[in-house]
């Protein structure tokens, strides 16, 4: 018998079951099912038995919701004017996106603070002055 131990070598029992759960959780909800009418019909809801292992079980729902979150848009790069422009969209099956929201505010922030991951480039948080803003004039003269 092949468990979910044997599919996750060298991590914990509740280590294997959090991946098989997120495994099991993205594979039903990616799944698509064709009704005798010829609709398209996907999971809207998924109901999971939290009895056995409840803090694995709500880990795997809690990291599903949020990563549903951060795909829940796309963009599309427009160019314009003599500058590109990626328009973000929200994908016609995605409602939510506010922790993507959170996430990139939180992401951006950091950036203006100067932050930047492990092995990343080490940017100088900008100066204290904020930056010339151009007349309405030199707007004018670049277009």
């Amino acid at each position: 018998m092949i468990t979910m131990q044997h599919k996750q070598p060298g991590v914990g029992k509740e280590a294997a079951i959090l991946a098989g759960l997120q495994v099991t959780i993205e594979a039903l909800a990616a799944r698509e099912y064709w009704a005798e009418d010829g609709r398209l019909l996907r999971v809207r809801r998924l109901l999971v038995d939290a009895g056995y292992v409840p803090d694995q079980v709500y880990d795997a729902i809690r990291i599903s919701t949020y990563a549903d979150h951060l795909v829940a848009e796309y963009f599309l790069r427009n160019e314009a004017r003599a500058r590109t422009v990626d328009q973000w969209q929200l994908r016609p099956a995605k409602s939510d996106n506010h922790w993507l929201d959170c996430t990139v505010g939180a992401m951006v922030a950091a950036s203006i603070e100067g932050v930047s991951l492990p092995g990343g480039e080490i940017r100088l948080a900008r100066s204290a002055q904020p930056a010339e803003r151009p007349s309405l004039s030199q707007l004018r003269s670049r277009s």
